[in-house]
């Protein structure tokens, strides 16, 4: 949770998702999360960070081959994530930061 908290702000920040894939029945998704860090150290271009793996711990998600797999429809999923990462990080919502879906 620390990690989380240490890239995605309690307000204003931005999360880059990628959905690698849709279940035939279209009611799962495999999601990966990400975040860019525009001043790394040791780096002179901006790094992309893997918060898949966290986010899966947090909200005790079922991970596999580097995304998440996220069941439900009729909803925008990648915002149903991170208003539970916000929720549980800051007591926030989904709203409190920008989502990018790649």
């Amino acid at each position: 949770m620390n990690n989380l908290k240490q890239y995605i702000p309690a307000k204003g920040g931005q999360v880059y998702v990628i959905v690698r894939g849709v279940s035939r029945s279209g009611m799962s998704r495999q999601m990966s999360f990400f975040v860019i860090e525009d001043d790394r150290e040791g780096y002179t271009h901006p790094v992309m960070l893997d918060l898949t793996r966290d986010i899966a711990d947090l909200l005790n998600l079922r991970r596999k081959a580097g995304a998440l797999t996220v069941k439900g429809c009729g909803m925008d999923m990648s915002f149903a994530v991170m208003d539970d990462v916000m929720g549980a990080l800051y007591g926030g919502s989904g709203n409190d930061v920008s989502i990018n879906v790649l």
